[in-house]
């Protein structure tokens, strides 16, 4: 199997410059990439979908780049339309006036869900790191007991037993056999045919 080199793939081949992807559609086995370097223009390229794991990361930071001068954006708005996602990015330097990229909306929706999961372990992460650091620098006690094992007292005095033969009133509301409920009054399980 050929290694493909993506990241390299996805950077302006003229300058190296990894500046934002404003469409991305499927086409059979393929996804056409398209492409604005903010300094030589629009370009055109395919990649397989079968290793699409191999590039999530590249596109998750491209879709959200300005197409004008390369700089991080942030979400102004979205709306769904057929198989895309209508994206409208708010660039710090250009404000509103960025045009809308067209993603395909599984690719869309995946990278949000992989923003939800990293979200949710760096939230636990400094939870624990925090925590962690308290107890490190003596803020929180660990409490310490001297006998580890718990007192084990008397087994209490078991008064449910019954002799062989003998029903209690549990029993007499259900099938044994098959746990069907009973009336109280049969002699043969109306659910299984077992005798009670």
């Amino acid at each position: 199997m050929n290694y493909r080199d993506y990241k390299n793939e996805f950077s302006c081949p003229k300058c190296g410059r990894q500046d934002a992807l404003y469409l991305m559609k499927a086409d059979g086995n393929d996804f056409i990439i398209k492409q604005r370097c903010s300094e030589h223009g629009a370009r055109s390229f395919r990649v397989p979908i079968m290793e699409k794991n191999n590039y999530m990361d590249i596109i998750q930071d491209r879709i959200f780049r300005c197409y004008k001068c390369g700089e991080k954006t942030t979400l102004d708005h979205i709306k769904f339309n057929g198989p895309y996602a209508i994206i409208k990015g708010m660039c710090p330097n250009h404000s509103n006036s960025l045009p809308d990229q067209k993603i395909w909306s599984l690719i869309y929706l995946e990278i949000k869900e992989n923003e939800e999961k990293d979200e949710a372990k760096s939230s636990v992460e400094s939870v624990l790191e925090e925590s962690t650091n308290e107890v490190a620098s003596g803020k929180i006690e660990m409490p310490v007991e001297d006998d580890p094992t718990p007192e084990m007292g008397k087994p209490e005095a078991v008064d449910n037993y019954k002799e062989p033969g003998e029903v209690d009133e549990i029993q007499k509301k259900f099938c044994g056999n098959c746990g069907t409920r009973l009336q109280g009054e049969e002699r043969f399980c109306p659910g299984c045919g077992e005798e009670i």
